[in-house]
């Protein structure tokens, strides 16, 4: 909730400068379930460019996207959601 006016001004500018946010991966999930569609694919590009994420912080986010999936409406924004699940899940090895 916080910074919420400037959130893809700072998601842009991670994967802009390749900066490390393999720290944050729990909060940019959190940011992609919580926000709009445009929110969702800066979270998803982030995540995706991101060499290593922690397991643990990836295995919750498989859980809470899997959830943020079933309750969505919005289509676009449930084909991001449907994306990071994808990468999340490539990135402990499940299908």
């Amino acid at each position: 909730a916080e910074l919420r006016s400037a959130r893809k001004t700072i998601l842009a500018t991670f994967w802009n400068a390749g900066l490390d946010a393999s720290a944050h991966t729990e909060k940019l999930i959190a940011c992609a379930i919580e926000g709009d569609a445009e929110e969702c694919f800066e979270c998803l590009t982030v995540l995706e460019n991101q060499e290593t994420l922690p397991e643990k912080a990836v295995l919750r986010g498989i859980k809470d996207v899997s959830a943020a999936i079933a309750k969505n409406t919005d289509d676009y924004k449930g084909a991001m959601l449907g994306s990071l699940l994808v990468e999340l899940k490539a990135r402990v090895g499940r299908d």
